[in-house]
């Protein structure tokens, strides 16, 4: 079990209908398992920053739990060691702390903060 980590996770949408109802201050739960890993570097692979129109996601999450199951380490498990995945379990509650394009819009940046318990 994991208790206090931040972990990244990279992806590609199509488009942005998926993310554009995030807003700051807004809690999101997680409905499926998500793959992340602490190496950002591993993430950024995950969302390539040119993909034609598509765009590229890097999702940070803060993992802050004391008492609930949140997350597994799978370092050990995975069939990817170098990726270090960390397993974020579903109906986790989050709040969306930022939701931002970089600078050249290629990327959207999102931040999560578990919640509280």
């Amino acid at each position: 079990m994991v208790r206090k980590k931040t972990v990244y996770r990279g992806t590609v949408l199509e488009d942005e209908k998926l993310i554009a109802s995030y807003k700051e201050d807004a809690i999101i739960i997680t409905t499926t398992f998500l793959s992340t890993s602490p190496e950002r570097s591993v993430a950024e692979a995950y969302a390539a920053d040119f993909i034609g129109d598509k765009i590229s996601i890097l999702c940070i999450y803060n993992i802050n739990n004391t008492d609930r199951r949140t997350a597994l380490d799978l370092h050990d498990l995975a069939n990817f060691k170098d990726e270090e995945e960390i397993l974020i379990l579903r109906y986790v509650p989050f709040t969306i702390k930022s939701c931002k394009k970089t600078h050249d819009g290629r990327r959207i940046i999102i931040c999560f903060e578990e919640c509280e318990d």
